[in-house]
């Protein structure tokens, strides 16, 4: 995904400061939090999609070892 090779390549998350950049520049702590609030909801949505994905996965494997304890 992006957002893997983005931390891959840069070893921290996309519009995030890194810890480096804040030691030496300095971060208003608004700043901070607004942008620490954005990637909380964009992993929640992240979560949901993911659980959401895995009850479908999960409910195949069921369907799947059913048609086979059929045969």
């Amino acid at each position: 995904s992006e957002v893997a090779s983005y931390i891959e390549e840069n070893h921290h998350l996309p519009d995030v400061p890194s810890a480096e950049e804040v030691a030496e520049h300095g971060y208003a702590q608004t700043e901070v939090n607004e942008t620490l609030l954005r990637k909380i909801e964009e992993l929640t949505l992240y979560m949901i999609e993911l659980k959401a994905e895995n009850e479908e996965l999960r409910s195949m494997i069921e369907q799947s070892q059913t048609q086979e304890d059929r045969n």
